[in-house]
């Protein structure tokens, strides 16, 4: 026979109940949500942070995209051009 659970226990949280094991002398410490301060701290730091990641991927990006602004000037140039020349 089973053995008898706690009255308050509803029936389906027996099983829940007997694998649980108290912890005694634990001292748990919680920030309230309305104390923690999460949003402030990244908004004053971020104009720094952005112009920091600006000037260190600088050379990273900026050549490479005028490549591409100059190539895609070409090909359209030379595309007009072929067009062009084939007029009547």
């Amino acid at each position: 026979m089973a053995p008898l659970a706690n009255l308050r226990t509803a029936p389906g949280l027996v099983k829940w109940w007997t694998k649980y094991s108290p912890v005694n002398g634990m001292v748990t410490r919680t920030v309230s949500p309305y104390r923690q301060d999460v949003i402030t701290p990244w908004v004053k730091k971020w104009p720094a942070k952005a112009q920091k990641k600006v000037v260190d991927n600088f050379m990273d990006v900026v050549p490479p995209f005028l490549t591409l602004i100059g190539v895609v000037a070409w090909g359209d140039a030379t595309y007009d051009r072929e067009v062009r020349k084939h007029r009547d």
